[in-house]
């Protein structure tokens, strides 16, 4: 039997998961994930590992409590690590006692790492204290789902979550107990780049104001507010990006969109070619390779092997520099790196006359070359488990797709379909095959990098 760990995500911004929550979500063998929880977390769960959507938006539940309750049992009757990812900390209005009590009753080991609550992260990210010398020495936090709630005069600051859909009967219940004046905020998808902040007061809180998910922070507190986060040329901008997450796209984050990392396709270990390929690295004279993937399985099986680098003998020829730097963060130097980033320049740099090794993936181009063997040491298959997450980011609009390569398009038409996005691609082979479709691509930076591909990106969104 295994152990289930109830981890809190967090309020939304991806980084503010806690460094545990990382850890055991890395190890995790399934995840059980709710609505609210940042969808790039995904990406750090084993490629193997069983994803599972039990998330609740206001009138439609995937599924009931009792439902989850049932399915994180039987998980971890049949795995060893069993996630139960939620949104902000579990035992705030996370309904995570409910569990805890339901699991450790049928004998099945439970432990809490607790997130930081959307009830100060939120409040924080927009400007506001929720306490402050001399303003309010203690705050409370209430659901905005319960009709039972009792709303005290000394609360200090009062902080409301999940309060969209009875708008109406908090703001009744406020204005039994304070002025109508008294300042309120309203704030929207917090601590992401699409947080916005309504600063109004308790007369004029409105459900038009509110979009899940949302919070109201109610005090003279709210007077504070200084508008820290909500800036940037690209504040608010939406950016699909088809692989998985990478901090090369930071830049893009940092000037304000919301970036969603959806790798439509993840590699798989080709043993008997891996194996082949470390028992003969003598009779090569050249090793090439056109992508990281490959350079870091390469090195991962030599270390297996206990191959010593230095006893490589071959130059080394890759396709680019992003591929160059994973040989040189364990000191090695590639012999030839073309200009351009593209397969055809590699092989019109290579010297024909030495016996190569192309080290590619199933999806790597054939070669009709006497002297060079392809030896394909992992596979490229459909991400077909993040169908749904895929899906689920696309009815939120986005203003941009980046495909990273052909394979990132053709497995993401697989599993959805394009709209009105502006579609970028890394450079003229993906450009190509998204084209030979019948879609337009709006950019494609001329040095074929993600760093050139941000640029342009951002020189298009200030034009926007």
């Amino acid at each position: 039997m295994g152990v289930v760990y109830l981890v809190g995500a967090g309020p939304g911004d991806l980084k503010l998961i806690t460094l545990k929550g990382l850890e055991v979500l890395k190890e995790a063998d399934c995840v059980v994930y709710d609505q609210l929880i940042n969808p790039n977390l995904l990406n750090f769960a084993k490629n193997d590992a069983k994803l599972i959507y039990v998330g609740k938006v206001a009138g439609n539940h995937s599924k009931t409590q009792e439902q989850i309750n049932k399915i994180l049992e039987n998980e971890a009757r049949k795995a060893n690590i069993v996630v139960r990812l939620k949104g902000g900390d579990p035992f705030v209005f996370g309904r995570g006692g409910e569990e805890f009590d339901y699991l450790t009753q049928r004998g099945i080991k439970v432990e809490i790492i607790p997130g930081i609550t959307s009830a100060i992260a939120v409040p924080a990210y927009a400007g506001i204290p929720v306490t402050q010398r001399g303003i309010s020495s203690h705050f409370h936090v209430y659901t905005g789902h319960s009709k039972d709630t009792k709303i005290y005069v000394d609360s200090g600051t009062i902080v409301f979550l999940m309060v969209s859909k009875n708008i109406d009967f908090v703001k009744e219940k406020l204005l039994e107990k304070f002025l109508p004046d008294t300042p309120c905020a309203v704030i929207n998808n917090g601590t992401t780049n699409l947080q916005k902040t309504y600063l109004t007061s308790i007369k004029n809180l409105d459900e038009r104001l509110f979009e899940s998910p949302s919070l109201l922070v109610v005090g003279n507190v709210v007077k504070k507010r200084k508008n820290w986060f909500e800036d940037g040329k690209l504040f608010g901008k939406k950016i699909l990006i088809t692989t998985q997450y990478s901090k090369d796209f930071e830049i893009l984050e940092k000037s304000g969109a919301q970036l969603y990392f959806v790798p439509t396709f993840y590699i798989k270990e080709n043993v008997e070619k891996l194996e082949y390929l470390a028992k003969n690295l003598d009779k090569y004279e050249t090793l090439m390779f056109t992508s990281k993937n490959g350079v870091r399985l390469f090195l991962k099986w030599l270390k297996k092997f206990r191959i010593d680098l230095r006893s490589l003998k071959a130059e080394i020829a890759v396709i680019g520099k992003k591929t160059a730097k994973e040989f040189e963060k364990v000191g090695v130097f590639a012999d030839i790196i073309p200009e351009k980033e593209l397969s055809e320049k590699l092989f019109e740099m290579i010297d024909k006359r030495k016996k190569a090794a192309y080290i590619t993936s199933n999806l790597g181009k054939d070669i009709n070359e006497e002297n060079i063997e392809k030896i394909e040491i992992y596979q490229t298959i459909e991400n077909y488990r993040m169908k749904k997450v895929l899906n689920e980011i696309l009815k939120k609009e986005m203003d941009y797709v980046v495909f990273t390569s052909p394979s990132s398009f053709l497995f993401f038409l697989k599993m959805a379909k394009l709209n009105k996005e502006k579609i970028c691609a890394i450079g003229p082979v993906t450009k190509k095959c998204i084209e030979d479709h019948g879609y337009k691509v709006e950019i494609m930076p001329q040095k074929y990098t993600y760093e050139e591909l941000c640029k342009e990106i951002l020189k298009k969104g200030d034009r926007a």
